[in-house]
């Protein structure tokens, strides 16, 4: 046996207990542990396939050994995918309609703070004609406020559009990492 990590690897000269392991591997029939060539070998059953060890041990994995699972039938394995992928999935699902949210308060804001500051010069126009002895520095203080209120309103979708674009940048780190890379 031989793998990514050492190209030399472990063998088996004893003929006999490569014809015993092959048999018990076919067969998924329990093997050993047979000690040759200076490890002690076994097959065994595990996770619904057969194993076969270097270590001796079946259904362990002692660090570091030699271990082969040509057939693993466990679901587990395929659950814990699908749990993996669900999760990603609907963290992105959650960030999406976050995003959404967003740009309707955002188109909300920006509606009213232009309506709101389109309408304040006419606001005080008609104050000042109600009203005839308005004092020019109140006229100027009205404005001013109602001209901050509209201006706020607008800041603040503008920071909503900050957010927005934060947002859209963590969907997109999340969509460019759902893969899982191996050394």
């Amino acid at each position: 046996m031989n793998g990514t990590y050492d190209s030399v690897g472990v063998t088996i000269t004893n003929a006999t207990v490569i014809a015993a392991i092959a048999v018990a591997l076919r067969t998924a029939v329990a093997y050993g542990p047979v000690t040759t060539n200076g490890r002690s070998w076994a097959v065994g059953a595990c996770g619904g396939g057969s194993e076969l060890s270097a270590a001796g041990s079946i259904c362990a994995c002692p660090n570091p050994q030699y271990i082969v699972r040509p057939c693993i039938g466990s679901l587990s394995i395929l659950a814990s995918i699908i749990r993996i992928i669900a999760l990603i999935t609907s963290r992105i699902l959650l960030l999406k309609i976050y995003a959404s949210c967003l740009w309707l308060f955002m188109i909300i804001g920006i509606a009213i703070g232009i309506i709101f500051t389109s309408q304040v010069n006419d606001f005080l126009a008609n104050d000042q004609k109600n009203n005839p002895h308005l004092v020019d520095s109140n006229y100027y203080q009205e404005n001013f406020l109602l001209g901050m209120n509209g201006g706020l309103t607008l800041l603040m979708s503008v920071t909503i559009l900050v957010g927005i674009i934060i947002l859209h940048c963590l969907i997109s780190d999340t969509n460019s990492r759902s893969y899982i890379r191996s050394k």
